[in-house]
């Protein structure tokens, strides 16, 4: 595969372009706090994990990454949709 195709299909592009396509779709408060909640959640994981600054094992220091590990990313986003979809569902009914 060439080096545009696999930058093309990497995650940051195919989440933006899913992004993008839903908000043009889907134009309601909803999307909008969504975009914005999930935003300001990677700004706060970013501050957290400077705060704390735990590093990675050294298994994933050796594989390239090299940001503090602690808090997760993935669950702090996680965490994040759960929270939100749960409150969007029981303020829906």
């Amino acid at each position: 595969m060439s080096e545009l195709v696999k930058e093309i299909l990497s995650t940051k592009w195919l989440v933006s372009g899913f992004v993008a396509a839903c908000l043009l779709r889907y134009r309601n408060g909803f999307m909008v706090r969504l975009l914005l909640g999930s935003a300001l959640n990677s700004i706060l994981s970013k501050i957290l994990k400077r705060m704390f600054n735990i590093s990675r094992p050294a298994v994933a220091i050796v594989q390239g990454h090299d940001d503090p590990g602690f808090p997760s990313s993935h669950a702090h986003m996680l965490s994040f949709l759960a929270s939100y979809l749960s409150m969007e569902i029981w303020y829906q009914n």
